[in-house]
């Protein structure tokens, strides 16, 4: 197992809140 990052925590989190911003744009 790989431990992540706190650099990969915050791109992945980053990645997941333009993600669910788009869906929310895109329902809006």
């Amino acid at each position: 197992m790989l431990k992540p990052t706190l650099a990969t925590s915050i791109i992945l989190f980053d990645y997941s809140g333009l993600t669910i911003k788009h869906n929310l744009i895109v329902a809006a």
